[in-house]
C-alpha cells in the first residue's frame, strides 16, 4: 500500500491544507474510482432494432482517477471542491458469435463455425454481401451511448470497431475531424463497453478480429 500524503514542515500552510484535504481521499493521494451505475428502462423511438434488445436508456457516472498534482490544480480553482460530472447516456447491446453480430442480423444466429480468423474472412466471402441486403440500418439519435458488445461463443480473442462511413485510418486528418471508436481484449464470454458520442450521419461497425461483414448505422437529429 503506498505511504499517504502528509503535511510537512516545509510546506506553507496552504499546501498542508491542500495534502490534508488530498489524504482524505485514498492512501495513494488520489481520489478512488466514482462508482459506476447504469439505471435501465424502455426507450421510444431510439433505435429500430430496439425490440431485440440492443438499446436502453442509462445513466453513466464515469469512472476517474486523477492523481495529486492534477487533483491540487482543481481544488485550487474550484475553492476546494472536488465533483465527478455525469452524462446521460444509451446503451446499445451486441453480441458476437462466430463471423457475425446476433443483432445487427435480425437476431438470427448463422450457426458459422469458425476456428481462427481466416475462417470467417472465407464465411464472409461467401454470403457476407447477401447478408448485409437482409439486415436493417441500426438506427440511432444524435447523443451519447455506450456500445456493450459481448463475446458469446467466438473461441478466441475479438474486439469492436465504430467509426464514420469514409473513415480511412492512414490520413491523419480523419483522426482530428472522423469518429473512431475500437478495442479488442474480449475472450470467450466476456464484455466490453466502448464510449462514444454520435452525431447525425452514417457509420459503419464491425470486428476484424472476428471479421464481420460493415453493418450500417445511421444518426439521426
Amino acid at each position: 500500500m503506498a505511504t499517504p500524503i502528509r503535511s510537512h514542515p516545509g510546506n506553507s500552510d496552504w499546501q498542508n491544507e491542500w495534502l490534508r484535504r488530498l489524504d482524505a481521499f485514498g492512501p495513494d493521494g488520489a481520489l478512488s474510482p466514482v462508482s459506476y451505475r447504469t439505471y435501465l428502462t424502455d426507450v421510444d423511438g431510439i433505435s429500430s432494432m430496439e425490440h431485440f434488445g440492443m438499446v436502453t436508456r442509462g445513466v453513466r457516472f464515469a469512472p476517474w482517477r486523477i492523481t495529486f498534482p492534477v487533483i491540487a490544480s482543481a481544488l485550487m480553482l474550484l475553492g476546494g471542491t472536488v465533483w465527478a460530472k455525469s452524462e446521460e447516456a444509451s446503451v446499445v447491446i451486441l453480441t458476437q458469435v462466430p463471423c457475425q453480430f446476433l443483432e445487427s442480423e435480425n437476431g438470427v444466429d448463422q450457426k458459422f463455425k469458425s476456428a481462427k480468423k481466416a475462417d470467417c474472412e472465407t464465411i464472409n466471402r461467401r454470403t457476407g454481401n447477401m447478408r448485409l441486403s437482409r439486415a436493417k440500418p441500426l438506427t440511432l439519435k444524435a447523443g451519447n451511448y455506450i456500445f456493450r458488445v459481448t463475446n458469446k461463443s467466438v473461441p478466441y480473442e475479438l474486439g469492436f470497431w465504430l467509426r464514420s462511413t469514409d473513415y480511412d485510418w492512414l490520413n491523419p486528418l480523419h483522426k482530428l475531424t472522423k469518429t473512431s471508436v475500437s478495442g479488442g481484449g474480449l475472450l470467450t464470454g466476456k464484455s466490453g463497453d466502448y464510449a462514444v458520442t454520435l452525431k447525425p450521419g452514417e457509420y459503419v461497425y464491425s470486428c476484424p478480429l472476428n471479421p464481420t461483414p460493415d453493418y450500417r448505422l445511421i444518426v439521426t437529429e
